[in-house]
């Protein structure tokens, strides 16, 4: 555990006001949701001890807020969990892994609330084109949104976390090819008992975190 100085001290409490206040009035979480939340965020506080990893996770947050906030259905403490906790647990590892399943989850969010608005989608396994919505669909405009998602959240572990290119593009693949894997759950999603939407969600994050280390590990950073 790190003890977080008066400044990011400070940051916590501010972040924490805006996120229930936020959260409370969209109602974009029910109330397990918005408890396992705060519980993430004091965890993301007391183990990295970084304002700047809070205002990350932050970023995230409301970059998923943003672009999904047009959808009512209430996030419950499942989704927030298949999205946050490995970033959370990841912290202690090295703050790579963390963001990389920050960029999966980013990612993620960005491919499908954008991507679905591509007329003829098509199922990532077999090419066959689908209804927009169908779980495990992609499309060129998902591609690229997905993409942006991750880069997005590259670019601030490079300017606010690590000033490393190497690691920050290992955030970018981790987390891109994290949504990939997470399309490619998502066509058995109806096949297999123990797939719906937030295992596919944690399945996807942890391929993220698996590939940064596998990618760290081969380019020796």
């Amino acid at each position: 555990m790190i003890l977080p100085d008066i400044n990011t001290l400070f940051v916590f409490l501010v972040f924490l006001f805006f996120f229930n206040f936020f959260i409370v009035k969209s109602k974009w979480l029910d109330f397990l949701g918005i408890l396992i939340g705060n519980i993430l965020v004091v965890a993301v506080l007391f183990l990295s001890g970084s304002m700047w990893v809070l205002v990350g996770f932050g970023l995230a947050l409301f970059l998923s807020f943003f672009i999904s906030r047009k959808k009512h259905r209430k996030r419950g403490a499942a989704n927030i969990l298949s999205k946050g906790l490995l970033a959370t647990m990841a912290i202690p590892f090295g703050l790579v892994f963390s963001f990389a399943a920050l960029a999966e989850a980013v990612s993620d969010t960005f491919a499908s609330e954008i991507g679905i608005k591509f007329k003829k989608p098509r199922l990532i396994i077999g090419w066959k084109v689908v209804k927009a919505g169908t779980d495990g669909a992609v499309s060129l405009l998902g591609f690229y949104a997905a993409f942006i998602g991750a880069l997005l959240i590259s670019l601030y572990f490079v300017i606010f976390i690590d000033a490393s290119l190497i690691k920050g593009g290992i955030v970018l693949l981790a987390g891109y090819f994290g949504q990939v894997f997470d399309s490619v759950l998502g066509v058995y999603q109806n096949r297999v008992k123990i797939l719906n939407n937030d295992t596919v969600n944690f399945f996807g994050n942890l391929f993220a975190v698996l590939v940064a280390f596998l990618l760290k590990v081969v380019l020796n950073v």
